[in-house]
Protein backbone atom coordinates (compact mmCIF):
# COMPACT_ATOMS: atom_id res chain seq x y z
CA UNK A 1 0.00 0.00 0.00
CA UNK A 2 1.58 3.29 -1.09
CA UNK A 3 2.08 6.10 1.42
CA UNK A 4 -0.30 8.30 -0.56
CA UNK A 5 -3.12 5.72 -0.38
CA UNK A 6 -2.32 5.07 3.28
CA UNK A 7 -2.57 8.78 4.08
CA UNK A 8 -5.89 8.95 2.25
CA UNK A 9 -7.22 6.03 4.35
CA UNK A 10 -6.19 7.83 7.52
CA UNK A 11 -7.80 11.06 6.38
CA UNK A 12 -11.11 9.34 5.62
CA UNK A 13 -10.99 7.43 8.92
CA UNK A 14 -10.34 10.65 10.84
CA UNK A 15 -13.21 12.38 9.04
CA UNK A 16 -15.76 9.64 9.75
CA UNK A 17 -14.89 9.31 13.41
CA UNK A 18 -15.07 13.07 14.01
CA UNK A 19 -17.74 14.30 11.58
CA UNK A 20 -20.33 11.57 12.20
CA UNK A 21 -20.53 12.02 16.00
CA UNK A 22 -20.84 15.77 15.51
CA UNK A 23 -23.60 15.58 12.91
CA UNK A 24 -25.38 12.70 14.67
CA UNK A 25 -24.55 13.24 18.37
CA UNK A 26 -26.89 10.50 19.62
CA UNK A 27 -25.01 7.66 17.86
CA UNK A 28 -24.86 4.64 20.16
CA UNK A 29 -22.61 2.36 18.15
CA UNK A 30 -20.05 2.52 15.36
CA UNK A 31 -18.64 -0.77 14.06
CA UNK A 32 -15.44 -1.06 12.08
CA UNK A 33 -14.92 -4.33 10.14
CA UNK A 34 -11.23 -5.15 9.91
CA UNK A 35 -11.44 -6.56 6.42
CA UNK A 36 -10.10 -5.39 3.10
CA UNK A 37 -12.51 -5.23 0.15
CA UNK A 38 -10.64 -6.61 -2.84
CA UNK A 39 -12.31 -4.26 -5.34
CA UNK A 40 -11.29 -1.17 -3.33
CA UNK A 41 -8.18 0.78 -4.30
CA UNK A 42 -7.72 1.77 -0.66
CA UNK A 43 -6.80 -0.75 2.01
CA UNK A 44 -8.61 0.15 5.22
CA UNK A 45 -7.55 -3.03 7.04
CA UNK A 46 -6.20 -2.01 10.43
CA UNK A 47 -4.00 -5.05 10.97
CA UNK A 48 -2.11 -4.34 7.74
CA UNK A 49 -0.93 -0.92 8.80
CA UNK A 50 0.19 -0.04 12.32
CA UNK A 51 -0.25 3.72 11.84
CA UNK A 52 -3.86 3.19 10.73
CA UNK A 53 -4.49 0.93 13.73
CA UNK A 54 -3.02 3.52 16.11
CA UNK A 55 -5.23 6.23 14.62
CA UNK A 56 -8.33 4.04 14.98
CA UNK A 57 -7.54 3.32 18.64
CA UNK A 58 -7.02 6.99 19.37
CA UNK A 59 -10.20 8.11 17.61
CA UNK A 60 -12.43 5.41 19.04
CA UNK A 61 -11.25 6.05 22.60
CA UNK A 62 -11.68 9.80 22.38
CA UNK A 63 -15.24 10.45 21.27
CA UNK A 64 -16.63 13.02 23.71
CA UNK A 65 -19.98 13.16 21.91
CA UNK A 66 -20.80 9.52 22.72
CA UNK A 67 -22.85 8.44 25.72
CA UNK A 68 -20.22 6.82 27.93
CA UNK A 69 -19.60 5.73 31.48
CA UNK A 70 -23.17 5.98 32.72
CA UNK A 71 -23.79 9.50 31.51
CA UNK A 72 -27.44 10.34 31.00
CA UNK A 73 -27.03 12.35 27.83
CA UNK A 74 -24.60 13.06 25.05
CA UNK A 75 -23.57 16.44 23.80
CA UNK A 76 -25.66 17.93 21.05
CA UNK A 77 -25.60 20.66 18.43
CA UNK A 78 -28.44 22.80 17.18
CA UNK A 79 -28.71 24.35 13.75
CA UNK A 80 -27.09 27.75 13.81
CA UNK A 81 -30.16 29.72 12.74
CA UNK A 82 -32.21 28.21 15.55
CA UNK A 83 -30.04 29.90 18.16
CA UNK A 84 -31.87 32.49 20.25
CA UNK A 85 -30.59 32.30 23.80
CA UNK A 86 -28.17 33.63 26.38
CA UNK A 87 -24.54 32.75 25.68
CA UNK A 88 -22.09 32.18 28.47
CA UNK A 89 -18.89 33.84 27.26
CA UNK A 90 -18.35 31.99 23.97
CA UNK A 91 -20.26 30.86 20.92
CA UNK A 92 -19.18 27.35 19.91
CA UNK A 93 -19.55 26.69 16.19
CA UNK A 94 -19.12 23.42 14.32
CA UNK A 95 -18.96 23.11 10.53
CA UNK A 96 -18.49 20.11 8.29
CA UNK A 97 -18.62 19.02 4.66
CA UNK A 98 -18.15 15.87 2.59
CA UNK A 99 -14.43 15.28 3.04
CA UNK A 100 -14.21 12.63 0.32
CA UNK A 101 -15.79 14.95 -2.24
CA UNK A 102 -14.00 18.12 -1.04
CA UNK A 103 -10.63 17.12 0.49
CA UNK A 104 -8.20 19.61 2.03
CA UNK A 105 -10.76 22.38 2.26
CA UNK A 106 -9.93 25.41 4.37
CA UNK A 107 -12.67 26.88 6.54
CA UNK A 108 -12.43 30.57 7.46
CA UNK A 109 -14.62 32.46 9.93
CA UNK A 110 -15.39 36.17 9.66
CA UNK A 111 -17.21 38.44 12.12
CA UNK A 112 -18.02 41.88 10.73
CA UNK A 113 -15.62 41.19 7.86
CA UNK A 114 -12.74 40.49 10.27
CA UNK A 115 -11.22 37.02 9.98
CA UNK A 116 -11.16 35.47 13.43
CA UNK A 117 -9.81 32.04 12.59
CA UNK A 118 -9.40 29.29 10.02
CA UNK A 119 -8.92 25.54 9.93
CA UNK A 120 -8.05 22.72 7.53
CA UNK A 121 -9.75 20.10 9.68
CA UNK A 122 -13.14 18.66 8.83
CA UNK A 123 -15.23 18.96 10.87
CA UNK A 124 -14.04 22.37 11.98
CA UNK A 125 -14.91 23.86 15.33
CA UNK A 126 -14.49 27.45 16.38
CA UNK A 127 -15.02 29.21 19.69
CA UNK A 128 -15.97 32.87 19.20
CA UNK A 129 -15.71 35.18 22.16
CA UNK A 130 -18.95 37.03 22.85
CA UNK A 131 -16.94 40.26 22.88
CA UNK A 132 -16.28 39.85 19.14
CA UNK A 133 -19.90 40.83 18.50
CA UNK A 134 -21.09 44.41 18.87
CA UNK A 135 -24.44 45.32 20.36
CA UNK A 136 -27.07 45.18 17.63
CA UNK A 137 -26.66 43.46 14.26
CA UNK A 138 -23.41 41.75 13.24
CA UNK A 139 -22.37 39.81 10.17
CA UNK A 140 -21.00 36.28 10.42
CA UNK A 141 -19.70 34.46 7.37
CA UNK A 142 -18.10 31.05 6.98
CA UNK A 143 -16.06 30.43 3.82
CA UNK A 144 -15.04 27.00 2.50
CA UNK A 145 -12.28 26.98 -0.11
CA UNK A 146 -9.75 24.54 -1.55
CA UNK A 147 -7.04 24.54 -4.20
CA UNK A 148 -9.25 22.68 -6.69
CA UNK A 149 -11.48 25.74 -7.12
CA UNK A 150 -14.23 24.72 -4.71
CA UNK A 151 -15.66 27.67 -2.79
CA UNK A 152 -18.81 28.01 -0.73
CA UNK A 153 -19.95 30.81 1.57
CA UNK A 154 -22.49 30.82 4.36
CA UNK A 155 -23.90 34.10 5.64
CA UNK A 156 -25.63 34.94 8.92
CA UNK A 157 -26.88 37.92 10.86
CA UNK A 158 -26.01 37.78 14.56
CA UNK A 159 -28.15 40.07 16.71
CA UNK A 160 -26.68 40.75 20.13
CA UNK A 161 -28.50 42.19 23.13
CA UNK A 162 -26.40 42.02 26.30
CA UNK A 163 -25.42 38.32 26.47
CA UNK A 164 -28.25 37.09 24.24
CA UNK A 165 -27.60 36.08 20.65
CA UNK A 166 -30.09 35.46 17.86
CA UNK A 167 -28.81 34.13 14.55
CA UNK A 168 -30.58 34.29 11.19
CA UNK A 169 -29.47 32.80 7.88
CA UNK A 170 -28.93 35.29 5.05
CA UNK A 171 -28.56 34.86 1.33
CA UNK A 172 -25.68 36.61 -0.42
CA UNK A 173 -27.76 39.66 -1.37
CA UNK A 174 -29.06 40.09 2.18
CA UNK A 175 -25.52 39.72 3.56
CA UNK A 176 -24.25 42.40 1.20
CA UNK A 177 -27.05 44.76 2.25
CA UNK A 178 -26.18 44.18 5.91
CA UNK A 179 -22.50 44.95 5.26
CA UNK A 180 -23.44 48.08 3.33
CA UNK A 181 -25.63 49.24 6.19
CA UNK A 182 -22.87 48.64 8.73
CA UNK A 183 -20.12 50.18 6.58
CA UNK A 184 -22.22 53.28 5.87
CA UNK A 185 -22.73 53.75 9.62
CA UNK A 186 -19.01 53.20 10.24
CA UNK A 187 -18.08 55.57 7.44
CA UNK A 188 -20.36 58.26 8.88
CA UNK A 189 -18.75 57.83 12.30
CA UNK A 190 -15.24 58.01 10.82
CA UNK A 191 -16.21 61.12 8.88
CA UNK A 192 -17.40 62.80 12.08
CA UNK A 193 -14.16 61.83 13.84
CA UNK A 194 -12.13 63.07 10.88
CA UNK A 195 -13.77 66.48 11.11
CA UNK A 196 -12.72 66.63 14.75
CA UNK A 197 -9.22 65.19 14.40
CA UNK A 198 -7.94 66.20 10.96
CA UNK A 199 -4.74 68.29 11.02
CA UNK A 200 -6.25 70.40 8.22
CA UNK A 201 -9.07 71.55 10.51
CA UNK A 202 -6.94 71.94 13.63
CA UNK A 203 -3.72 73.92 13.75
CA UNK A 204 -2.81 72.82 17.30
CA UNK A 205 -2.30 69.07 17.22
CA UNK A 206 -0.23 67.96 20.18
CA UNK A 207 2.78 69.79 21.56
CA UNK A 208 5.56 71.26 19.49
CA UNK A 209 8.63 69.04 19.20
CA UNK A 210 11.96 70.87 19.25
CA UNK A 211 13.89 68.01 17.72
CA UNK A 212 12.52 66.45 14.52
CA UNK A 213 14.58 63.30 15.11
CA UNK A 214 11.67 61.42 16.66
CA UNK A 215 11.62 57.88 17.96
CA UNK A 216 9.25 55.31 16.44
CA UNK A 217 6.92 55.71 19.43
CA UNK A 218 6.86 59.50 18.98
CA UNK A 219 6.19 59.17 15.25
CA UNK A 220 3.31 56.82 15.98
CA UNK A 221 1.84 59.28 18.48
CA UNK A 222 2.12 62.13 15.97
CA UNK A 223 0.27 60.14 13.30
CA UNK A 224 -2.49 59.17 15.73
CA UNK A 225 -2.90 62.69 17.09
CA UNK A 226 -2.89 64.06 13.56
CA UNK A 227 -5.81 61.84 12.57
CA UNK A 228 -3.84 59.81 10.02
CA UNK A 229 -4.26 56.58 11.95
CA UNK A 230 -7.62 55.82 13.52
CA UNK A 231 -8.69 52.77 15.51
CA UNK A 232 -10.48 50.13 13.42
CA UNK A 233 -13.29 48.02 14.91
CA UNK A 234 -11.79 44.87 16.39
CA UNK A 235 -8.23 45.76 15.37
CA UNK A 236 -5.37 47.14 17.45
CA UNK A 237 -2.10 48.80 16.53
CA UNK A 238 -0.30 45.46 16.88
CA UNK A 239 -2.60 43.82 14.30
CA UNK A 240 -1.67 43.48 10.61
CA UNK A 241 -3.59 45.49 8.02
CA UNK A 242 -5.63 44.05 5.17
CA UNK A 243 -4.81 44.81 1.52
CA UNK A 244 -8.08 46.67 1.01
CA UNK A 245 -7.52 48.77 4.13
CA UNK A 246 -3.96 49.62 3.12
CA UNK A 247 -5.07 50.67 -0.37
CA UNK A 248 -7.80 52.96 0.97
CA UNK A 249 -5.41 54.41 3.55
CA UNK A 250 -2.76 55.15 0.91
CA UNK A 251 -5.25 56.85 -1.41
CA UNK A 252 -6.50 59.04 1.42
CA UNK A 253 -3.18 60.00 2.95
CA UNK A 254 -1.57 60.71 -0.43
CA UNK A 255 -4.35 63.18 -1.29
CA UNK A 256 -6.01 61.09 -4.01
CA UNK A 257 -9.37 60.52 -2.30
CA UNK A 258 -11.27 63.22 -4.24
CA UNK A 259 -10.15 61.67 -7.53
CA UNK A 260 -11.21 58.21 -6.37
CA UNK A 261 -14.64 59.31 -5.20
CA UNK A 262 -15.17 61.25 -8.45
CA UNK A 263 -15.40 58.00 -10.44
CA UNK A 264 -18.93 57.39 -11.65
CA UNK A 265 -20.73 54.13 -10.96
CA UNK A 266 -20.57 52.88 -14.55
CA UNK A 267 -16.79 53.34 -14.63
CA UNK A 268 -16.41 51.57 -11.30
CA UNK A 269 -18.51 48.62 -12.47
CA UNK A 270 -16.58 48.42 -15.73
CA UNK A 271 -13.21 48.35 -13.95
CA UNK A 272 -14.29 45.86 -11.31
CA UNK A 273 -15.79 43.53 -13.93
CA UNK A 274 -12.20 42.40 -14.56
CA UNK A 275 -11.76 41.38 -10.92
CA UNK A 276 -12.34 37.69 -10.26
CA UNK A 277 -13.11 38.13 -6.55
CA UNK A 278 -15.07 41.37 -7.01
CA UNK A 279 -17.80 40.11 -4.64
CA UNK A 280 -15.32 40.25 -1.76
CA UNK A 281 -14.93 44.02 -2.14
CA UNK A 282 -17.23 45.84 0.25
CA UNK A 283 -19.44 48.59 -1.09
CA UNK A 284 -17.59 51.41 0.73
CA UNK A 285 -14.26 50.36 -0.83
CA UNK A 286 -15.37 49.84 -4.44
CA UNK A 287 -14.44 53.29 -5.76
CA UNK A 288 -11.06 53.20 -4.02
CA UNK A 289 -10.21 49.77 -5.46
CA UNK A 290 -11.43 50.79 -8.92
CA UNK A 291 -9.29 53.93 -8.76
CA UNK A 292 -6.25 51.92 -7.62
CA UNK A 293 -6.68 49.56 -10.57
CA UNK A 294 -7.24 52.41 -13.04
CA UNK A 295 -4.12 54.27 -11.87
CA UNK A 296 -2.11 51.04 -11.69
CA UNK A 297 -1.46 51.49 -7.98
CA UNK A 298 -2.24 47.79 -7.68
CA UNK A 299 -1.96 45.13 -10.37
CA UNK A 300 -3.73 42.48 -8.32
CA UNK A 301 -2.34 39.13 -7.23
CA UNK A 302 -2.88 37.15 -10.42
CA UNK A 303 -5.67 34.91 -11.62
CA UNK A 304 -6.05 31.57 -13.38
CA UNK A 305 -8.72 33.14 -15.59
CA UNK A 306 -7.42 34.89 -18.72
CA UNK A 307 -7.99 38.64 -18.70
CA UNK A 308 -8.96 38.69 -15.03
CA UNK A 309 -7.15 39.68 -11.85
CA UNK A 310 -7.65 38.93 -8.17
CA UNK A 311 -7.56 41.60 -5.48
CA UNK A 312 -7.59 39.24 -2.48
CA UNK A 313 -8.83 42.22 -0.41
CA UNK A 314 -8.97 40.43 2.94
CA UNK A 315 -5.43 39.04 2.89
CA UNK A 316 -2.83 40.86 4.94
CA UNK A 317 -0.48 43.39 3.39
CA UNK A 318 3.30 43.22 3.72
CA UNK A 319 5.74 46.10 4.01
CA UNK A 320 6.99 45.28 0.51
CA UNK A 321 3.50 45.50 -1.02
CA UNK A 322 2.63 48.60 1.02
CA UNK A 323 5.75 50.44 -0.18
CA UNK A 324 5.11 49.36 -3.77
CA UNK A 325 1.61 50.88 -3.72
CA UNK A 326 2.85 54.07 -2.04
CA UNK A 327 5.46 54.74 -4.72
CA UNK A 328 3.04 53.90 -7.54
CA UNK A 329 0.57 56.42 -6.08
CA UNK A 330 3.22 59.12 -6.55
CA UNK A 331 3.68 58.00 -10.20
CA UNK A 332 7.15 56.50 -9.85
CA UNK A 333 7.63 54.29 -12.92
CA UNK A 334 8.24 50.56 -13.12
CA UNK A 335 7.86 49.93 -9.39
CA UNK A 336 7.51 46.23 -8.59
CA UNK A 337 7.74 44.33 -5.29
CA UNK A 338 11.04 42.90 -6.57
CA UNK A 339 12.68 46.34 -6.93
CA UNK A 340 10.73 48.41 -4.42
CA UNK A 341 13.64 48.76 -2.01
CA UNK A 342 15.92 50.25 -4.68
CA UNK A 343 13.08 52.55 -5.76
CA UNK A 344 12.44 53.57 -2.14
CA UNK A 345 16.07 54.56 -1.70
CA UNK A 346 15.92 56.49 -4.97
CA UNK A 347 12.87 58.40 -3.73
CA UNK A 348 14.68 59.39 -0.55
CA UNK A 349 13.45 56.89 2.02
CA UNK A 350 15.91 55.97 4.73
CA UNK A 351 18.11 52.89 4.53
CA UNK A 352 16.07 51.02 7.15
CA UNK A 353 13.34 50.62 4.52
CA UNK A 354 15.67 49.32 1.83
CA UNK A 355 16.65 45.97 3.39
CA UNK A 356 14.42 43.31 1.82
CA UNK A 357 15.56 40.71 4.36
CA UNK A 358 13.75 42.59 7.11
CA UNK A 359 10.52 43.67 5.45
CA UNK A 360 9.02 40.50 3.96
CA UNK A 361 6.66 40.18 6.93
CA UNK A 362 3.10 41.41 7.31
CA UNK A 363 2.98 45.07 8.21
CA UNK A 364 1.33 45.98 11.50
CA UNK A 365 -0.84 49.07 11.86
CA UNK A 366 1.69 50.82 14.09
CA UNK A 367 4.51 50.00 11.62
CA UNK A 368 2.37 51.42 8.81
CA UNK A 369 1.95 54.68 10.75
CA UNK A 370 5.70 55.04 11.35
CA UNK A 371 6.46 54.22 7.71
CA UNK A 372 3.98 56.89 6.53
CA UNK A 373 5.61 59.46 8.81
CA UNK A 374 9.05 58.67 7.36
CA UNK A 375 7.62 58.62 3.85
CA UNK A 376 6.10 62.10 4.21
CA UNK A 377 9.21 63.43 5.93
CA UNK A 378 11.81 62.16 3.46
CA UNK A 379 10.39 61.26 0.06
CA UNK A 380 10.54 63.52 -2.97
CA UNK A 381 8.20 63.50 -5.94
CA UNK A 382 9.38 61.80 -9.15
CA UNK A 383 10.62 63.66 -12.21
CA UNK A 384 8.50 63.89 -15.34
CA UNK A 385 9.63 60.42 -16.52
CA UNK A 386 9.00 58.90 -13.10
CA UNK A 387 12.45 57.32 -13.13
CA UNK A 388 14.19 59.40 -10.46
CA UNK A 389 13.40 61.92 -7.74
CA UNK A 390 12.89 65.60 -8.41
CA UNK A 391 13.58 68.43 -5.99
CA UNK A 392 9.91 68.73 -5.02
CA UNK A 393 9.13 67.30 -1.60
CA UNK A 394 6.09 65.11 -0.97
CA UNK A 395 5.08 67.14 2.09
CA UNK A 396 4.87 70.27 -0.06
CA UNK A 397 2.41 68.50 -2.39
CA UNK A 398 0.36 67.28 0.56
CA UNK A 399 0.31 70.82 1.92
CA UNK A 400 -0.88 72.19 -1.45
CA UNK A 401 -3.62 69.54 -1.55
CA UNK A 402 -4.68 70.38 2.03
CA UNK A 403 -3.93 66.88 3.30
CA UNK A 404 -1.75 68.34 6.04
CA UNK A 405 -1.40 71.86 7.43
CA UNK A 406 1.65 74.12 7.53
CA UNK A 407 1.42 74.16 11.34
CA UNK A 408 1.51 70.35 11.42
CA UNK A 409 4.55 70.26 9.13
CA UNK A 410 6.49 72.87 11.09
CA UNK A 411 5.86 71.11 14.41
CA UNK A 412 6.63 67.54 13.47
CA UNK A 413 8.62 67.33 10.23
CA UNK A 414 12.11 68.32 9.14
CA UNK A 415 12.55 71.50 7.10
Amino acid sequence: MSSKISDYAKEVLNNYYTALPMVYPQIKLMVYFDKNIESSKVNYKLSDKSSLNELYNRLSSNLPMYIQKGENKAGSYIEIDKLNEKIDGKLNLGTYLDYVKYPNTEVSYYVNDKMIGDSLISPSTKEIELSEFNEGDNSLSIVFKNANGFEKKLFYKVSKSNDYLKIDTLNEKEAKLLEEKKSDASKEELSENSEKESPVKSETVGKSTESKNLSSEEKLKVMIEGGFVKPAPGAGLEDPIKRVESLVFIIRVMGKEKEALALNDDEVESILSTVEDEKLIQNWARKYIAYAIKEKITLGVGSKISGMKRMDPNSMSSTKVFLTMLLRTLSYSDVEPENVYEKSKLAGLKAEYTDNKIHLKQIKRKEMAVLIYDFINNVKMPNSEGLSASEKELKTVLLDNEVISSDFISKYFSN
